[in-house]
């Protein structure tokens, strides 16, 4: 009965909370169930702090469209990326202190959840943001199965390529979700595994631009050229490279990459190029993946 517990305990601390609280009984006891509580207030905070994140983004995106200047000059993003890390840092540390007292025995409440449990609206609110949280998860789990499914076994030739700056840290599951739409359309139109994605660098984009039709750029950038894990892209690399004849389409969303445009366009010589001559952000670019890229494979795209 206590490995029993003990795997519960565990279970809650990762997030299934909500769905153990459902089998509570009247001989259950006041520890398991305070730990339940507390792992709910846990990642209801996680929540919040996603949430205020998400928002900060969104000014992120303000100022890197209409002040780029100072956002270059301050390192908006370095001091963004550090504080964002320590902040998720410092909730990780949270959930294993309580996860940790919980296997110890200890029925001390971590420092202001008992505020928030005393609360019982606040504690109900907590409840339905963990369900939905664990509603997302499953739905980020099943798109990413779906997607696998999709892009392997390989029956087909890539002839959309994605190739992303993963920053060496973003995992794989991010960019599934972030490209489904293109990966679904472009394997409903070019057939399974006709869909291709792969990290930047001179490897993969000599793979693309022999194999594709469309290509798809997600990554950073400056006017020399775009940024990979092995080095700048330039145009003048792209000119030594086999280019496939049926190449169509090259979306690049490398910041200021546009003021070499004409070079681009020399460089993959068959393709429509579209890129930027100004500062660009994440969620610009997501947007545009999500809107306009389906409409580029099934050749429907219209430039605005």
């Amino acid at each position: 009965m206590k490995l029993l517990r003990f795997i519960l305990l565990i279970i809650c601390y990762l997030g299934f909370a909500p769905l153990i609280s459902i089998f509570k009984g009247k001989n259950d006891n006041d520890f398991f169930f305070s730990h339940v509580r507390q792992s709910i207030i846990l990642w209801t905070w996680l929540f919040l702090i996603s949430l205020c994140i998400s928002i900060s983004i969104l000014i992120l995106t303000f100022l890197v469209l209409h002040f780029p200047d100072f956002y270059q000059n301050w390192d908006v993003e370095l001091w963004f990326i550090s504080i964002t890390r320590k902040i998720f840092l410092c909730w990780l540390v949270f959930l294993l202190f309580g996860l940790g007292s919980a296997i110890y025995g200890s029925t001390r409440l971590l420092p202001f959840v008992a505020f928030w449990i005393n609360k019982k609206w606040l504690f109900l609110i907590s409840k339905g943001i963990n369900i939905f949280l664990i509603i997302a998860l499953i739905s980020i789990c099943s798109i990413n199965i779906y997607v696998y499914f999709l892009l392997y076994p390989r029956e087909n030739a890539p002839k959309v390529y994605v190739l992303y700056d993963n920053l060496d840290y973003l995992p794989q599951w991010i960019f599934n979700i972030g490209f489904f739409p293109i990966i679904t359309t472009g394997c409903n139109i070019y057939g399974k595994g006709g869909v291709a994605l792969r990290v930047i660098d001179k490897e993969s984009f000599i793979e693309a631009v022999r194999n594709a039709e469309i290509i798809f750029v997600a990554s950073h950038g400056m006017e020399e050229g775009m940024l990979s894990r092995k080095g700048v892209i330039k145009p003048e690399d792209i000119q030594k490279m086999e280019v496939n004849q049926n190449l169509k389409f090259v979306y690049l969303s490398a910041c200021k990459t546009g003021a070499q445009k004409e070079m681009w366009e020399k460089a993959f010589r068959y393709a429509k190029i579209l890129t930027y001559k100004r500062m660009t952000a994440t969620f610009e670019h997501a947007w545009w993946f999500w809107k306009y890229g389906p409409k580029v494979i099934r050749r429907e795209y219209k430039e605005e």
